[in-house]
């Protein structure tokens, strides 16, 4: 089978179809949207980002933090999917924020993006820029 590298966890990745809309999101928000990739974790358990005590089993695809003083903080939850974006997607999404607290939550595919700020639905993701510049 294809294998894809992965920058962030520094490994080669079997190239499934979800695992690629993975990495060219991981490199689109590194290289487009300016968000440094040591504040990038990707397919981390629920339970390794979030200061809760009782987390379902379960991994996240991408979570991007930022700085705030000497912490991090959850900035932006991204779900990926190969296929369609449903509304199912965004109440998966949801649920994990739900222990993450992050203010920007997406669903992606190859093609497109689906962002909320704080619940509402965006235009556009957020450059790391425009929030640390």
């Amino acid at each position: 089978m294809r294998k894809v590298f992965d920058e962030v966890r520094g490994t080669w990745f079997s190239a499934t179809p979800e695992e690629l809309v993975r990495q060219m999101w991981v490199r689109r928000l590194v290289e487009v949207f300016k968000f440094p990739r040591e504040l990038i974790a990707v397919e981390k358990e629920l339970q390794a980002v979030t200061h809760w005590k009782h987390v379902p089993m379960r991994r996240i695809d991408i979570l991007c933090f930022q700085k705030v003083g000497s912490a991090l903080k959850p900035y932006l939850l991204m779900e990926c999917k190969q296929g369609e974006l449903t509304d199912d997607a965004f109440a998966q999404v949801a649920g994990y924020n739900a222990y993450v607290e992050a203010p920007y939550l997406a669903v992606v595919n190859m093609q497109e993006a689906r962002v909320m700020h704080e619940g509402k639905l965006c235009d556009t993701l957020p450059t790391y820029e425009a929030r640390h510049g």
